[in-house]
């Protein structure tokens, strides 16, 4: 019975520089520069694949356990503690402490984050700012003008270095009003609203 050998697209490809090395289309320096790789690791992967065919572009792990997996037996003595009602309001880092106090169990963070999560203990906070509320431009020219202010070496230390105050329309993107100011305060910021306003 034939093996069938599951491949991702990386390994595919990687497979098909190999063997161009391998028939002398390609050299090795190439296909390591190709697969972002040293010149030895492409020998030590040509080797491989002579004696083991496609099988030697996969990696070696595949199909194995961590070697950094927690022993399923901690992680179910872990559980078992944590189903008491003792563990409803704890959160993760405390929950952490509670079992390698109370049952000499020593587990990350992380990982008693994730167990807690799966019993229902612990629910993940949402990461992030939320997103803004989209809203559509205003509809003619004038009924919303935005101001804003930008703190720059403008002149490139051939002039002081000043703010630069712009109103923009909002309807339209158009600039307005802009004048240099040499701070954006707010007797400034009302000194160029009145120059705007008359204008």
């Amino acid at each position: 019975m034939e093996e069938v050998l599951g491949m991702s697209k990386r390994e595919i490809n990687r497979h098909h520089i190999i063997r161009n090395v391998l028939e002398g289309k390609a050299t090795q320096a190439e296909a390591a520069r190709v697969l972002g790789v040293t010149d030895r690791q492409v020998r030590r992967i040509c080797a491989r694949v002579r004696v083991e065919g496609a099988r030697g572009v996969v990696h070696q792990l595949r199909g194995r356990a961590s070697n950094h997996q927690i022993d399923p037996r901690v992680i179910e003595k872990a559980l078992c503690a944590m189903h008491d009602d003792l563990w409803s309001g704890f959160g993760p880092t405390f929950a952490r402490d509670k079992l390698s106090e109370l049952h000499g169990i020593t587990l990350d963070p992380e990982t008693v984050r994730k167990l807690m999560t799966q019993v229902g203990l612990w629910q993940p906070h949402r990461q992030g700012p939320r997103h803004r509320a989209w809203r559509e431009r205003r509809a003619c020219v004038g009924m919303l003008v935005q101001l804003d202010g930008s703190d720059h070496d403008w002149f490139e230390g051939r002039g002081p270095r000043c703010a630069l105050l712009i109103y923009i329309d909002d309807a339209t993107s158009r600039i307005l009003y802009a004048e240099f100011v040499t701070v954006e305060d707010t007797q400034n910021l009302m000194r160029s609203t009145w120059k705007y306003l008359k204008q």
